[in-house]
């Protein structure tokens, strides 16, 4: 009867033009989502990149060409063992030049490095801030004038030294070496290559 009676009521309904309405099923409640805050929203997006400062026009870089005459042949106790090499150039706005050489006294070869950049004006505020002596175990650090430019000299217990002049604002003019057992011999060599006459060439 009571399958009879579900099916009259059907029938009843199609007679009349309509569907009986399907029972509604219980939905589940979802939560509302909340609006991300600003600070949420912005973590979506990707990090932005550092501006690049702008490089000072009124800085020049010389060329290296015009450095030639101060890398003699025979430079006190130390002769040239090949032909200097020099690059000047820019890229990005960044202008560049740089000289290698290397001496020789008796055993001992040293390689010579300037470098002349634009960029090397913050570089050279670290490095005077960094001219304090230091003494450790393995090597030590002293600070010292070469032709009145500021330096340092560094040596470690396996002989390596190097000597770092920096010649008026922006020029650097390194010299280093192995198996030595001081830093004499190339603080020599750097006065040799006239470090005041770099500094005007830096100006």
């Amino acid at each position: 009867m009571i399958h009879a009676r579900s099916g009259w009521l059907f029938a009843l309904a199609l007679t009349a033009g309509c569907r009986p309405e399907p029972a509604k099923q219980p939905q589940p409640s979802v939560p509302a989502l909340a609006a991300p805050r600003p600070k949420e929203r912005a973590l979506h997006h990707p990090p932005r990149l550092p501006t690049m400062q702008p490089v000072d026009d009124s800085v020049s870089v010389v060329d290296w060409h015009s450095l030639i005459p101060l890398f003699k042949d025979r430079l006190g106790e130390w002769t040239a063992t090949a032909p200097l090499k020099g690059t000047s150039s820019a890229a990005s706005g960044q202008d560049v030049t740089t000289v290698e050489g290397s001496w020789r006294r008796g055993k001992t070869v040293a390689h010579v490095h300037v470098s002349d950049a634009k960029y090397n004006l913050a570089i050279a505020a670290g490095f005077r801030a960094a001219r304090v002596e230091k003494k450790e175990p393995d090597h030590w650090i002293r600070p010292l004038e070469i032709a009145g430019q500021p330096a340092l000299a560094q040596w470690r217990n396996d002989r390596t030294g190097k000597v770092t002049v920096l010649c008026g604002p922006q020029i650097f003019l390194e010299v280093s070496a192995e198996a030595i057992d001081d830093t004499a011999g190339l603080e020599a060599l750097a006065a040799a290559l006239d470090p005041a006459r770099l500094a005007t060439l830096g100006k």
